[in-house]
C-alpha cells in the first residue's frame, strides 16, 4: 500500500477513537527533526515550522488480535503517531518534507526514529541511545527531560510516512506519522 495524504487523513480519523499512549515532547526553537536512530549526526530539519512549545505525543497500536498474527515477528506494533499542536480543524494534509521537499526519512525499513528540536537532539546522543534500549517493550520512550522521542518501529513495517495536518490558517494543527503492515 503506497500511503498518501488521503489515506494519512483517513488512517488520522480511524485512529480518534481509540486510546492511546501518551508522552511528550519539546520543541523549544520549532525547529523538527526526524531521523532514524543512526542518523542523528546529520539530521534533516522539517520545511515547516513550528511554534516553540512542549505537545502531547499520541502512540497509537496495531489492534490486538493483528498484533498477535505478528507475534513472532519484531515489532512492539505500533501503526501511528501524532504529535498535537492545537485542536483546530484539520484542512489541509502534506507529507514532512526539508527544505529541498526530501521526506525527512526513507519510506520504507525504518526500524527506528527519533523526532526532536534542531538545537537541542545534537546533545541528547546518549540519552536517545539509552531511550532506543528502553524502548523495545513499549516501543517509545521520552528522553533528556522530553527533548527527544525515541520510538522503535521493528522490522515488520513496510512503509513509514510522516505528514503534517494544516488548520484553516496553513498553520501545522498535527505531526502524524502512520506506519503499514502486512495484511495479517
Amino acid at each position: 500500500m503506497e500511503i498518501n495524504a488521503d489515506i494519512a487523513s483517513e488512517i488520522f480519523r480511524q485512529k480518534q477513537n481509540q486510546d492511546p499512549a501518551q508522552a511528550t515532547v519539546s520543541f523549544p526553537s520549532g525547529n523538527l527533526v526526524i531521523c532514524e536512530s543512526a542518523e542523528l549526526d546529520e539530521p534533516r530539519v522539517a520545511k515547516t515550522k513550528l511554534p516553540a512549545g512542549d505537545y502531547p505525543v499520541h502512540i497509537y497500536y496495531l489492534p490486538e488480535e493483528e498484533l498477535q498474527e505478528l507475534d513472532a515477528s519484531p515489532t512492539v506494533g505500533i501503526d501511528a503517531i501524532v504529535v498535537g499542536f492545537s485542536d483546530k480543524e484539520i484542512v489541509r494534509w502534506e507529507e514532512v518534507t526539508d527544505d529541498e521537499d526530501e521526506p525527512l526519512v526513507d519510506s520504507g525499513n525504518v526500524i527506528d526514529f527519533v523526532i526532536g528540536d534542531q538545537n537541542t537532539i545534537g546533545d541528547l546522543e546518549d540519552d536517545i541511545a539509552a531511550a532506543m534500549e528502553d524502548c523495545y517493550t513499549e516501543g517509545f520512550e521520552a528522553c533528556g527531560e522530553n527533548a527527544a522521542l525515541a520510538v522503535y518501529v521493528g522490522e515488520v513495517a513496510l512503509e513509514h510516512k510522516f505528514f503534517w495536518a494544516f488548520d484553516a490558517d496553513s498553520k501545522p494543527a498535527k505531526l502524524f506519522g502512520v506506519f503499514a503492515y502486512p495484511e495479517v
